[in-house]
């Protein structure tokens, strides 16, 4: 079992659904909370209700966001790029804070063009694999939103990263079958 109990994700959508499925597996955490970056800080991210997505478990007010990742032990991002964000970029995550940093590739519809930003980027874990594995399973449904399987791929390859059990073959079936979130849109 991990010992990180104070986890922030911050980036998109997908990190949002991470910190859902994580907060759901590690449920003695003392917070695992979804972070607005100040890239995505305009964004009413709308979906987060739509899905029924915990409001406890996201964090939008930018006050907020840094005293929660002053605050972490392990923080999961998205790669995002100084060009992007002057105050979440990777580097700067790295730099300013304490806790052990992860970064997940952002999953795109195009496998070649994730592929090409794991290949230029210092990722931890990259998910253009888990859209290769099983290409019948994994697929996206939308620009930017993978189907449940292949988010769920992604969720277990961050749980062997931090030593956290993943969903039992049941759980993970329910989970499958509920189709949260994206094929809920």
């Amino acid at each position: 079992m991990s010992d990180y109990k104070k986890i922030s994700l911050i980036g998109n959508c997908q990190t949002a659904c991470y910190a859902k499925y994580l907060k759901e597996l590690i449920p003695d955490a003392f917070f695992v909370k979804w972070l607005c970056p100040d890239l995505f800080f305009k964004n009413e991210w709308p979906y987060l209700d739509i899905w029924d997505m915990n409001k406890e478990n996201h964090v939008t007010n930018q006050n907020e966001v840094e005293s929660y990742l002053i605050n972490s032990d392990l923080i999961i991002c998205n790669n995002i790029s100084e060009k992007k964000s002057k105050k979440h970029n990777i580097n700067k995550i790295r730099s300013t804070y304490s806790a052990k940093v992860i970064s997940v590739t952002s999953a795109n519809e195009n496998i070649e063009g994730m592929k090409q930003r794991e290949s230029t980027k210092d990722i931890d874990i990259k998910l253009s694999s888990v859209f290769e594995e099983d290409p019948e399973k994994a697929f996206f449904l939308k620009s930017w939103h993978p189907n449940t399987w292949g988010l769920l791929k992604c969720v277990e390859k961050i749980c062997k990263e931090i030593d956290i059990d993943f969903f039992n073959e049941a759980d993970f079936a329910k989970h499958i079958k509920t189709g949260y979130p994206f094929e809920l849109s």
